[in-house]
């Protein structure tokens, strides 16, 4: 439930209305309560909080206040609620004590002048190995929260949800071998993120993991392009595309991602790699091929060169596959569907004379049947107009009641059943009788 909760959170982050407490930046008094049991000492001119008393440290009155400029919190306080330090863009240094074991979804988020994190030595829920300025859960070597001094431990594996969320002081950044995940939101808000550098341990990257780093143009990966492709990424998977801009740097080459999705319709965009000119096509009896046109961040994409073309199922009547795969820079694999219809047909006779008769040219392949619709509209209005499906073995001729002095119109389609879809041809020109 606590990890669900921090997903929503960090959420409401990513789109910028972090407007839970509606709090704005205020003068902060020289003492008072912060928690139920727990108060605070304030020195406005040295900018020095100091947090004693027992219980857990509110989310509202030291949020966004940026008059703090380094926090103290004594033994006793077990814990901080979400957002209780974030956005206090002037705290340069925190120290968590022994019984703190409850560190609140992004309290720190956005303290940009941040660069000390200690955790006291006797802690035993978490502490800043190395010296590291950052707060790492000790039992799963989970780095928790961190600020632009970090420097993370080679025994860290996880780093946490918006642990350097909104720092914009950070430029560049290396996550060391032996870190298998980085969270959802992690580098969220680290607006002047230019490049960062990924280890080969990684195994997993979360939702949204780089939102809102426009600048982020190089991405630096200690293995090759296959293995950064096993990576399982929520962030691609999702649409979210946090390496839009990005040249990724493999041991074996330069790649931009052509991105690894199946999408659907005329023109989509899957990833930075747009799509269109995908049609629906009218079968003949041969291959049926697609003549897409493929772009890359608004560059057009040359077949051959940039990325290769396959079909799967494009012949015969119903749905075919094109997979677009990427070459040289570009990597990955986009797969788009395509309709294949039936040929249609045409009217050969229609009259009237005790009954109603219509007859077309049959259609000996891929059709199951006909669709056969008669009106006195010669725009097919609903309730002027009779609909009728004959199957294809039965023949090519519909006979029908018809109401005496009126002037009729008719046209037919074929259709094939594919599986429980029914593909139809285009509609037959209309005959008046």
């Amino acid at each position: 439930m606590k990890k669900v909760l921090s997903i929503v959170l960090s959420l409401v982050m990513v789109l910028g209305t972090v407007c839970c407490f509606n709090i704005s930046a205020f003068a902060l008094s020289s003492s008072g309560y912060c928690g139920d049991n727990l108060y605070y000492n304030f020195n406005s001119s040295t900018g020095a909080l100091v947090i004693s008393g027992s219980g857990m440290i509110d989310g509202e009155t030291f949020y966004e206040n940026n008059s703090i400029k380094s926090v103290v919190i004594n033994n006793g306080c077990i814990g901080s609620e979400s957002f209780a330090f974030s956005a206090c863009k002037n705290l340069q240094s925190i120290s968590f004590p022994k019984s703190f074991d409850n560190l609140g979804f992004a309290t720190l988020y956005g303290c940009t002048s941040l660069t000390s994190i200690t955790v006291d030595s006797l802690n035993n829920t978490y502490d800043s190995r190395n010296n590291c300025n950052a707060v790492i859960e000790t039992k799963t070597n989970t780095m928790v929260s961190a600020c632009k001094a970090t420097v993370i431990p080679s025994s860290v594996r996880h780093i946490d949800c918006e642990a350097f969320g909104g720092q914009t002081g950070i430029t560049s950044y290396t996550i060391p071998e032996g870190v298998n995940s980085i969270e959802y939101c992690v580098f969220n808000g680290c607006s002047n993120l230019k490049s960062i550098t990924l280890p080969r341990s990684l195994k997993y990257v979360g939702l949204y993991a780089f939102s809102s780093c426009s600048k982020l143009t190089d991405v630096y990966y200690a293995g090759n392009k296959a293995d950064f492709v096993k990576i399982d990424m929520d962030n691609l998977n999702h649409s979210n595309d946090d390496f839009v801009n990005s040249l990724i740097h493999c041991n074996n080459g330069n790649m931009r991602w052509f991105r690894n999705d199946t999408c659907t319709g005329n023109s989509t965009v899957c990833g930075v790699v747009s799509v269109s000119g995908i049609k629906t096509l009218t079968y003949n009896g041969k291959a049926k091929k697609q003549n897409p046109t493929v772009k890359f961040g608004g560059k057009k994409l040359a077949a051959g060169t940039d990325y290769t073309v396959s079909y799967s199922n494009n012949k015969n009547v119903g749905k075919a596959t094109v997979t677009l795969k990427g070459k040289g820079v570009y990597y990955g694999t986009i797969k788009k569907t395509f309709k294949i219809n039936p040929k249609g047909t045409s009217i050969t006779n229609a009259k009237k004379s005790k009954t109603a008769v219509v007859i077309w040219k049959r259609q000996k392949k891929q059709t199951t049947g006909y669709q056969i619709q008669l009106s006195t509209s010669k725009k097919f209005a609903k309730k002027a107009t009779k609909t009728y499906t004959i199957n294809n073995t039965t023949g090519n001729k519909l006979v029908a009641s018809y109401k005496k002095g009126k002037k009729y119109y008719a046209r037919v389609r074929t259709y094939k059943t594919v599986g429980s879809t029914k593909y139809y041809s285009k509609w037959s020109k209309t005959k008046a009788f």
